[in-house]
């Protein structure tokens, strides 16, 4: 008995001196978009399109933070408008967070490029988003930024 209490206790040191535990998840899966509805305040129509949209994404998680990084981009996206007009979608969201355990400091960025972009003369419909957001432990805001630009060409 004595022999089996000595080799637990050295199992259980040798846990606790290990390296830090890793935790990762990943995923990657292109999900069909159907009847997805876009106003195009361009030209005051909708816009109903079909495709798929590409989403990856991937976390780590250690006793030091967890990091998140997604990902999502259109895959052969077109519709058309209630006139018959055709457009194609086009564009990639990415963002990303981290959350230290460390110094308990929030960070997360968002960045969306997304357009509606339309053929034979129609007018193109864009979105250009930046988020990003600092947290400290307190819960105030480091840092703050937040820049939109939405265009109809």
């Amino acid at each position: 008995m004595k022999r089996l209490v000595v080799a637990l206790l050295a199992l259980s040191l040798s846990m606790a001196l290990a390296a830090p535990a890793e935790a990762r998840v990943y995923d990657n899966e292109i999900i069909p978009l159907s009847g997805l509805e876009v106003f195009i305040p361009c030209t005051g129509d909708t816009v109903t399109l079909q495709g798929s949209m590409h989403v990856l994404a991937a976390s780590t998680i250690t006793d030091r933070l967890v990091s998140t990084t997604t990902h999502f981009q259109l895959v052969d996206v077109s519709g058309v408008d209630t006139t018959g007009r055709t457009y194609r979608g086009v564009g990639l969201t990415r963002d990303h967070l981290t959350n230290s355990f460390v110094n308990d400091l929030f960070v997360f960025t968002i960045v969306n490029n997304f357009s509606i972009v339309g053929t034979s003369g129609a007018a193109s419909y864009m979105v250009h988003v930046v988020l990003h957001d600092t947290i400290n432990p307190q819960g105030g805001f480091t840092a703050n930024i937040l820049r939109i630009r939405v265009t109809c060409q």
